[in-house]
C-alpha cells in the first residue's frame, strides 16, 4: 500500500519535472563582442564572408573585418543593452 503511493508520487514528480523543463523559458541567441582599433561592436552573429563577420545589432547589420579584430568574445548581453526580462 505504501509502495504504491510512493510510486505514484515519484511518477507525479517525474511528470512535473519534465513539464517544467519542456515549457521553461527559451534560450537567448548568442552574442559576440568584437573589439577593433576603430571601436567595439556587439550583436548576434550572422554570416561570415571574405574575412568579414556580419553582426545583427539593434541598429541593423554591421560588418566587422576579422583581420582588424583585436578580440572576439562570447557575451551573455551586449554592453549598454537593456536587461532581459
Amino acid at each position: 500500500r505504501r509502495g504504491v503511493a510512493l510510486t505514484m508520487a515519484c511518477g507525479a514528480l517525474l511528470v512535473a519535472g519534465v513539464a517544467v523543463t519542456w515549457y521553461g523559458p527559451g534560450k537567448d541567441k548568442p552574442r559576440i563582442l568584437v573589439r577593433t582599433p576603430a571601436g567595439t561592436e556587439c550583436g548576434t552573429p550572422g554570416r561570415a564572408e571574405g574575412g568579414t563577420l556580419v553582426l545583427r545589432t539593434e541598429l541593423g547589420e554591421v560588418r566587422v573585418s576579422l583581420a582588424e579584430a583585436t578580440a572576439v568574445t562570447a557575451v551573455e548581453t551586449c554592453p549598454g543593452a537593456p536587461a532581459a526580462k
